[in-house]
């Protein structure tokens, strides 16, 4: 988290959200940056449908959600697909936001995002 609680990021949940959630309950934050890896068995808003409408919620991809159909899928079809930032600056907070992830060989290798046009996070 940011000094002001603004952006939250969390990654590699493996189908296992209640500790983003937690986090989201407790602080606030303006935005939640999910970071890959999700394994989702269902539609991801169904996993965050407890903080939907509390914070905003962006994600960038990870190697894992290529791992079938179906968890693909569930991300790139999912309610919340629009708010994929690979490839994207937004604004969060007054905070520029950039997410890449790295292909290697047809898959995620890594994920990187840059606040203010400096690397933050490197996955």
């Amino acid at each position: 988290m940011l000094e002001k609680n603004s952006i939250l990021f969390a990654g590699d949940p493996h189908g296992c959200f209640a500790n983003v959630i937690y986090a989201v309950f407790k602080y606030k934050p303006e935005a939640i940056v999910l970071l890959g890896d999700y394994n989702l068995e269902a539609p991801l808003e169904q996993y965050l449908q407890e903080i939907i409408g509390m914070t905003q919620i962006y994600w960038i991809p990870g190697n894992h959600d290529f791992d079938s159909i179906t968890e693909y899928e569930n991300l790139y079809f999912s309610a919340l697909s629009y708010n994929n930032i690979h490839l994207k600056v937004i604004e969060i907070d007054g905070l520029e936001l950039q997410g890449l992830a790295a292909y290697l060989k047809g898959k995620i290798g890594c994920q990187a995002i840059f606040l203010n046009g400096k690397t933050s996070c490197i996955i």
